[in-house]
């Protein structure tokens, strides 16, 4: 079964989708799919044909940001995608529904099978709310299959009307072979070479650097906590790059401008489970999100999270048990759940034990890569 995968940002840039497609992959080839990978080309150094952990990925459309580019990014993903559909058993889109409208009028045109998945809550509302973005929705709903994360994508999927037979819940999948607690011996030498105490209370954020991640509200509630532990170290991972809200820039700016202490940003990385192994605790401040992969990712590695009451995360976290939630935006209430936890070691390791268990049962890795399997067998090319 060939399958053509399509997202707009690919390896060497790192995020939550970009590592989700990255770990489904292998599980989908030993399952017998034949997969290869196009993305947009953000940078010139960037090349056209690829490989990735041995898989095959094009780049299309002309290096930058701006209007222009991506007018040229779309012509080029089109022509490639009627080009390449003609053999192909699955078009199957990552991201946002314009994505997938693209992959449905390119799999109308070769008489082959779209998927598409739709990774954030909220694009859709968006959309719905414009003559061409109402277009943009009419097109993603001849979909062969939209994949739903989180119950609050599949409300917005039931108001623009989308036919329930073509919507699938799978939700997101984790590698808990990688992402798992490091015992003590492998966390004290980590933490050595980062330069952390072995003591020193560690809490992690991970995401793209984004208005709607929040690491605004998260900077904004880490005087408190500093002030009730002042070893607390915040380790922020992602990158603003190539985004068009990004906060980055701002954000360092503020740490240095309002003195906040024992802050570091560690840009992009690779190696996020090595960081989730020495953290205590994960901080998801986001506003919006679909089903988080960082979430499963510090659910899987044993760590206790402190969330915003939002969408997707409480598909994940029961409040209390595998994490806690507070109200959406509340700041105080966001700094006094990561200082609660902070001052009670027993309840953060029994929560992170109770999330580990939770995410091991529900999101494996060969689990949801076999579901999209079972999909993918449903939904027949139409080529007569």
């Amino acid at each position: 079964m060939k399958v053509l995968m399509v997202i707009d940002r690919y390896i060497p840039i790192w995020g939550g989708a970009e590592n989700q497609l990255r770990q489904l992959i292998a599980p989908l080839v030993n399952m017998g799919c034949e997969i290869s990978v196009v993305t947009r080309r953000w940078k010139r150094n960037m090349r056209r044909d690829d490989f990735v952990d041995g898989i095959p990925v094009h780049r299309v459309g002309l290096p930058g940001t701006n209007a222009f580019s991506t007018l040229i990014y779309t012509i080029s993903l089109v022509l490639y995608l009627i080009k390449k559909g003609k053999t192909a058993n699955v078009i199957h889109t990552h991201g946002a529904a314009a994505l997938g409208a693209v992959g449905s009028l390119c799999a109308r045109i070769t008489r082959t099978s779209n998927i598409a998945l739709i990774g954030t809550a909220g694009r859709i509302t968006k959309l719905n709310k414009n003559i061409i973005g109402r277009m943009i929705l009419e097109l993603f709903k001849k979909s062969d299959a939209i994949i739903c994360l989180s119950n609050e994508i599949g409300k917005e999927l039931e108001d623009i009307g989308a036919s329930s037979h073509r919507i699938f819940r799978i939700g997101n999948a984790v590698d808990a072979e990688r992402f798992r607690p490091l015992n003590e011996d492998e966390r004290r030498s980590w933490r050595v070479r980062r330069g952390f105490g072995p003591k020193d209370p560690i809490i992690v954020f991970s995401g793209r650097l984004v208005y709607r991640k929040g690491l605004d509200m998260l900077l904004a509630a880490w005087p408190k906590i500093t002030a009730s532990h002042s070893s607390a170290h915040l380790i922020i991972l992602g990158s603003g790059k190539n985004q068009p809200d990004t906060i980055e820039e701002e954000m360092r700016q503020k740490v240095i401008k309002d003195g906040i202490i024992n802050a570091t940003f560690e840009g992009e990385v690779s190696s996020a489970d090595s960081y989730f192994g020495i953290a205590d605790i994960l901080a998801l401040p986001s506003r919006k999100e679909g089903l988080p992969n960082v979430l499963l990712e510090a659910m899987s590695s044993e760590l206790a999270s402190v969330c915003f009451r939002i969408g997707g995360v409480t598909d994940l976290i029961e409040n209390g048990q595998t994490g806690l939630l507070v109200p959406a935006g509340d700041i105080v209430a966001f700094s006094n759940a990561i200082i609660n936890l902070l001052d009670d070691q027993i309840k953060r390791k029994i929560i992170g034990k109770q999330a580990r268990h939770y995410v091991a049962t529900r999101h494996r890795l060969e689990q949801i890569a076999g579901e999209y399997f079972t999909v993918y067998g449903l939904i027949q090319p139409k080529r007569g």
